[in-house]
């Protein structure tokens, strides 16, 4: 109880109680004015204590070392209201409650927007907020975007095909498993099993303190609903959804993913002949290829931009080198275009490597040995291959999407097939355009080499070097439809949804083994498909929806509003969206998420799975990653979830230039380290007058 100190007409103090009552009935309009959030605790009609409406909805695990929390203050001082209304937890409540109405105690929405743009980047910790303060929030962030989400690379739709796509996690098989097909199907269960326990991997300072609980719910779910599996041609990944066949039951679908399978488009067909296998390896993919000897020379890579540049102005100085990774065999597309269209400045660093390093050096002995195979012919046959390459990393760019058109993949393989076969077949039409074209456009003019003292001009091949450079690619067209009729069969179960497709006929026949293969009945689908195909062609031609897909999804909302809902049809639309055979986005974002946790010196299990939960989050962004205001309502959950673990934020003070990499003291130490100075010279001091 406060005393309060009067003084009488002698001069003389004397002290008097005031109770709490007494003062909050004297001073409550003033005090309830200049502080709105202060709250009285009343007990039989009598002031007891006071408290702080914002702060008392605080968890409970926050409300032990504040007074105004727990509503136990029973000073009535307003420096003591003053001090609480200064606080960092207070006002970071005070500024959600106003935004949500619900109190949060946690770092600004602006300091999580800039933690998940950083993942995004794959840059370091902030500096502002530090490796732990960081690691927190990244933690925060993943554990709301795990909430709902179904496979381990997972597309799912709902009722309204909605698409819903993100990664479940990921896990060490050597560490934990192993490399077989069973290991491979048992680590998928156990992501699924961690994906659905919430709060595992949190960061805790004591280990002790770490609480995770499985929604079962959750796991059963995913295992009723999960009907397609996808993963690369490996003998063993393909195994192991054979055998998850036994865990999820109604798992329908087990293919291997396209994009790996358009790779093979040229691995399995440039090795058979051994003229444009002899041009890739020497040109690219060798190991004394001039390609990967410009890329990783600063010097090399120098001068040919310079050439580069020479040739086609200053706008051309952005193409540094003929870069690709020998392991995508589709990349290898760059270095081939880039040959073509920069033939003569290829040639000029060739021959001023030659020059500058002597032939006697290994990487003139490399140039020479190149130089020496420049011919007219395999001038003529790497502008066939770089339009051969071209085309075929149209196809891969196609399949190499998260979410591709599978009511079109039939048609775009039979216009690859097509395209193919008018440029080398009997047609010819590589020889009217593309870099054929520009190629024999170059040659027009003699190119000059010069090699140990000699001239050699390159000029434009013959008929004869052309026919035999046409028949090489006219093999490779047959290897290629072969390649095709292997590895994406007009037969199989995903090309069934090109019913689905606008841009041609469908085939009642593929309606009713697309019925049957989903468990429908197939003259009520057939029907309902019918009946649905006019609404979806006029929003596909007239509407203005983008895709077949973007028509057919139209068509159903508004069928679904105004008449009786198509379930049949629904449930084929809802594997049109949600079947996707494709593992090429979890490869970029594992690899995006191990560069970047290696960077921050962290490549723990739990580091990763929140890293891919949030680079899942910027797929479809296109320029500088944004976090703001497009995930607003995920940074306040993540805030939520800070605010239940954590507690209020620490300010982190910016240490001056002057004192880093000094060990920090306490105040009382350097107080104490004054005075034992202090004692020191007084003590000298009398020494030296004794």
């Amino acid at each position: 109880m406060p005393l309060s100190t009067s003084r009488d007409s002698k001069g003389h103090g004397k002290t008097c109680l005031k109770g709490l009552d007494a003062l909050w009935v004297k001073h409550s309009f003033v005090w309830t004015s200049r502080f709105p959030w202060l709250i009285v605790v009343e007990e039989d009609g009598k002031v007891k204590s006071l408290g702080c409406t914002i702060c008392c909805n605080a968890p409970e695990s926050q409300r032990d070392k504040n007074g105004f929390a727990e509503c136990s203050i029973k000073t009535a001082q307003t420096s003591v209201f003053q001090k609480h209304e200064r606080s960092t937890a207070h006002i970071s409540r005070s500024e959600s409650f106003k935004s949500s109405g619900v109190p949060i105690a946690a770092p600004s929405a602006q300091q999580f927007a800039e933690c998940l743009e950083s993942v995004w980047r794959g840059a370091a910790e902030l500096k502002e907020s530090g490796p732990w303060k960081c690691r927190v929030m990244m933690w925060c962030l993943a554990e709301d975007v795990r909430d709902g989400q179904l496979l381990v690379s997972f597309v799912s739709v709902d009722h309204n095909l909605k698409v819903t796509t993100g990664h479940l996690g990921q896990c060490d098989l050597n560490e934990r498993f192993g490399l077989t097909s069973k290991d491979i199907a048992q680590a998928s269960v156990f992501i699924l099993h961690k994906f659905a326990t919430t709060g595992l991997g949190m960061p805790v300072r004591d280990c002790a303190n770490e609480t995770a609980a499985l929604d079962r719910d959750l796991v059963r779910h995913v295992k009723e609903c999960t009907e397609a599996f996808g993963a690369d041609g490996a003998f063993d990944e393909q195994r192991s959804g054979q055998l998850l066949k036994r865990w999820f039951p109604a798992l329908k679908l087990v293919q291997f993913d396209k994009a790996h399978a358009s790779q093979r488009l040229l691995s399995r067909t440039w090795p058979t002949d051994p003229y444009i296998h002899k041009l890739v390896r020497d040109l690219v993919i060798g190991p004394r290829a001039i390609a990967q000897k410009i890329r990783f020379s600063g010097v090399f890579r120098k001068r040919f931009q310079e050439a580069v540049a020479e040739l086609s102005g200053p706008s051309a100085k952005r193409i540094r080198d003929l870069a690709c990774a020998k392991h995508r065999f589709v990349s290898a597309a760059q270095p081939f275009r880039r040959a073509v269209l920069f033939f003569q400045p290829l040639l000029r660093v060739a021959q001023w490597i030659l020059e500058q390093r002597g032939k006697n050096s290994n990487e003139g002995q490399l140039a020479r040995e190149w130089l020496n195979t420049v011919t007219a012919e395999s001038a003529f046959q790497l502008a066939l291959v770089a339009d051969a390459t071209d085309e075929t990393m149209e196809v891969n760019r196609y399949f190499d999407q998260d979410t591709y058109s599978k009511a079109n993949i039939t048609l775009r393989m039979h216009k690859f097939l097509q395209k193919c076969t008018w440029l080398f077949g009997a047609q010819r039409g590589a020889m009217q355009t593309g870099y054929t074209a520009l190629m024999m456009k170059t040659l027009e003019k003699p190119c000059n080499i010069f090699v140990d003292g000699g001239v050699r001009s390159i000029k434009t091949p013959s008929s004869d070097v052309v026919d035999r450079c046409f028949q090489r690619m006219q093999n490779w067209l047959e290897l290629v439809r072969m390649t095709v009729r292997a590895e994406m069969p007009h037969f199989e179960s995903l090309q069934l949804f090109r019913i689905f497709s606008l841009d041609a006929t469908p085939n009642m026949k593929d309606v009713k083994c697309l019925a049957n293969l989903l468990e429908l009945d197939a003259d009520c689908f057939c029907q309902e498909f019918l009946d649905m195909r006019p609404s979806a062609e006029w929003h596909f031609l007239e509407g203005g929806s983008k895709s077949s897909e973007d028509a057919w999804r139209t068509a159903h909302l508004k069928n679904k509003t105004q008449a009786s809902p198509k379930k049949t049809l629904e449930a084929a639309l809802i594997r049109l969206f949600s079947w996707q055979i494709n593992t090429t986005g979890v490869e970029r974002a594992f690899a995006k998420g191990l560069h970047a946790a290696r960077k921050r010196g962290d490549v723990g299990e739990n580091r990763l799975d929140d890293e891919l939960q949030l680079l899942s989050l910027n797929k479809a962004s296109k320029g500088k990653p944004v976090a703001l205001p497009k995930y607003s309502d995920l940074i306040e959950s993540a805030r939520a979830v800070w605010t239940n673990h954590y507690g209020p934020p620490r300010n982190r003070q910016k240490v001056p230039e002057d004192s880093k990499g000094r060990k920090r003291t306490q105040p009382d130490d350097e107080e104490n380290k004054d005075k034992i100075h202090l004692g020191s010279c007084v003590h000298e001091e009398a020494a030296s007058r004794g």
